[in-house]
């Protein structure tokens, strides 16, 4: 009886490690991207698309998210994401001068694009507020790889600046946890325009029209977040 028991304990004590080994390495492998997607009035302006003509801009960014949704889902069906790896997705945008979380972090579907779509360029562009809503977001993620994508065309015009903000988050951490990668793309302006936020640790490239705006997001999401490859 007694050792009857002892084997059942066993067993039950090794089905729980196994549990949350199994948990813990599936958090340890999985992603939790958050996006902030640029809103602000002077989206409405125009950038060569893919086909050489001027379109809004708005209208391509829109573009190169659901080209970001399509590489996602086509990752996250491979046969070769072995163990299956988890993506949560967050998107974060402006509203007449506010940021605004437009879709909560939650396991990635194909609603980022639908939840960019609800929202027409107005107002200003509130970036360290919506790095700092971003990493706020990803504090409460279990995950281990947390990333933050910035697109933006333009610098700050509302609240502190990003570097700023940068800067207290990682000289005051909120939290124990790793800390966010963070990622800017600058689209249709210079990336010197975010010198001082390169100096935090922060990736920027920019991109003059659609097609470098496609490639670096696709670059971005692929070697920087899902490989997490170092320069």
């Amino acid at each position: 009886m007694y050792q009857s028991l002892v084997r059942s304990l066993y067993a039950a004590g090794f089905l729980f490690f196994c549990g949350i080994s199994c948990c813990a390495a599936e958090t340890a492998d999985a992603v939790a991207l958050v996006i902030v997607y640029d809103s602000s009035g002077s989206m409405a302006d125009s950038v060569t698309d893919a086909q050489g003509v001027k379109s809004a801009k708005s209208r391509v960014a829109l573009n190169a998210l659901q080209s970001l949704s399509d590489r996602l889902a086509a990752f996250l069906q491979n046969p070769t994401n072995t163990p299956a790896r988890s993506v949560d997705v967050a998107l974060i945008t402006f509203d007449n001068g506010y940021t605004k979380t437009a879709l909560q972090l939650q396991p990635f579907t194909n609603t980022l694009v639908l939840a960019a779509r609800a929202f027409r360029p107005a107002g200003g562009t509130p970036l360290g507020r919506a790095v700092l809503q971003a990493w706020s977001v990803l504090e409460k993620s279990s995950y281990f790889h947390k990333h933050i994508l910035v697109i933006t065309d333009g610098k700050n015009t509302i609240g502190p600046e990003p570097e700023k903000v940068l800067a207290d988050l990682k000289r005051n951490p909120r939290s124990s946890d790793v800390l966010p990668k963070v990622h800017f793309i600058a689209f249709d302006v210079s990336s010197a325009i975010f010198d001082n936020v390169k100096k935090h640790d922060v990736s920027v490239v920019e991109a003059l029209n659609e097609k470098e705006l496609l490639y670096q997001v696709d670059y971005i999401l692929t070697r920087k977040i899902l490989l997490e490859a170092e320069e």
